[in-house]
């Protein structure tokens, strides 16, 4: 469904709604940029007005990145719900902004409902946030007091059961704020010494899912895809860049797709992007053999075209990848084959970027230079992307032979021999 209403003054109303609901300047900051990103995709596909078709295919697209490990849950349903709200806007003029959670589920007492808000005040939390730690507070209510007993003897073991029953079958989007919720009523109580509340909860973290390894491209595979592709005509000389560029750089798939002209400086052999998923600036080198691959593409593979994109599609009207099918997910699938690369779970384009991290690891670069060439704010985001290194563990596994042990339980021992 299409309209005559400009996408800009939707965005407005939607961050003006959300301003009302007293969210914080950080989470209105998301929302605007998210609303700032939407304006350019739709503004790239020539459109300035709101249409319905595109922000559905926009979201298909998001939803396929969550589905290939790009992105986490979290950050799809904030799109999620960032498009909703445009789309209740363009249809009805407002937009519903209260959780989908029915607070009735969880009914308690008119006394727990005045502590419940006592609680919520003393936090001075409005709006939103307020809502989500009410449904939250009455969760554990009625799973403690049921709709009688008194919120004010709850007790460190009804909450230490609370965690170990409730929380590891709620849904992993309200699993935070559940637990956010247990630590405000700990803290609530302990600050005014209700109850024999001795726990400090505020330090209780919920173990988080083991991380899913899935296993890198070797480099022995990866010659095996390049060794697969025909060279001989333009397809194979795009994706033959396309992929050593991602192995060589480690670059996501969506600034590949992206890259431009005036990324590339040839005479320094390096790139500059503004990487797509954090709106950072990255600059990396090049390899011979990547600036090689790019150039013979250009020369002699790429369709004449005005665009400032480097990559095209092969049949025309030639354009840039769309960001459905800029993945590249089917382009790995088809040199896999190829090459007779075994096919894993999970493993695709992005894997590529991995198998760059792990390289360095293994070739003996710092943790630090890798994550900086990978784009990362923070080593901790690192770890999905580093293969397990025996020799830099091995490494680590020396005796104290060299050093004295001079105090201790363990010091008799050390001087008797």
């Amino acid at each position: 469904m299409s309209t005559h209403i400009r996408l800009t003054d939707l965005t407005d109303k939607a961050l003006n709604l959300l301003k009302a609901q007293g969210l914080s300047a950080s989470t209105l900051g998301g929302y605007t940029k998210k609303y700032e990103f939407l304006k350019k995709y739709f503004a790239s596909l020539g459109s300035a007005y709101y249409d319905e078709s595109l922000l559905s295919q926009f979201m298909v697209d998001y939803e396929e990145k969550h589905k290939n490990g790009t992105i986490c849950y979290f950050y799809l349903r904030q799109w999620q719900r960032a498009t909703r709200l445009i789309k209740e806007i363009a249809a009805e003029g407002t937009a519903d902004l209260n959780p989908y959670v029915n607070r009735r589920k969880y009914v308690v007492s008119k006394e727990n409902e005045a502590v419940i808000n006592s609680i919520l005040d003393s936090y001075n939390l409005q709006g939103i946030p307020r809502e989500e730690m009410d449904i939250s507070l009455r969760h554990i209510c009625y799973y403690a007091c049921g709709e009688n007993d008194s919120l004010l003897n709850i007790t460190d073991d009804h909450l230490l059961k609370f965690i170990g029953t409730e929380i590891p079958n709620s849904t992993s989007g309200s699993k935070s704020r559940t637990m956010r919720a247990v630590k405000l009523l700990s803290e609530y109580f302990r600050k005014n010494q209700i109850n024999a509340h001795n726990l400090d909860f505020t330090y209780v973290h919920l173990k988080d899912r083991s991380d899913t390894l899935i296993e890198p491209f070797t480099a022995e595979e990866i010659t095996k895809m390049l060794n697969a592709i025909d060279t001989s005509d333009s397809v194979g000389l795009r994706d033959y860049a396309i992929i050593l560029l991602a192995f060589d750089t480690g670059l996501r798939a969506v600034d590949i797709r992206t890259l431009q002209f005036s990324d590339i400086d040839w005479k320094n052999a390096i790139i500059k992007v503004n990487q797509d998923k954090t709106n950072e600036p990255l600059t990396l080198p090049l390899t011979n053999r990547v600036m090689n691959a790019i150039s013979d593409y250009i020369l002699k593979g790429r369709p004449e075209s005005d665009s400032q994109y480097i990559f095209l599609i092969s049949k025309a009207p030639y354009r840039p990848f769309n960001r459905r099918h800029g993945t590249f997910t089917g382009l790995i699938r088809k040199y896999c084959d190829a090459a007779g690369v075994e096919h894993i779970y999970k493993r695709g384009f992005h894997s590529l970027r991995r198998s760059f991290a792990t390289e360095l690891s293994l070739s003996g670069a710092p943790i630090e230079v890798i994550s900086q060439m990978l784009g990362h704010k923070s080593i901790l985001e690192d770890k999905p992307y580093l293969s397990y290194n025996k020799n830099e563990v091995s490494f680590c596994a020396f005796d104290f032979t060299e050093i004295p042990i001079c105090s201790g339980i363990y010091a008799a021992h050390f001087k008797a021999e």
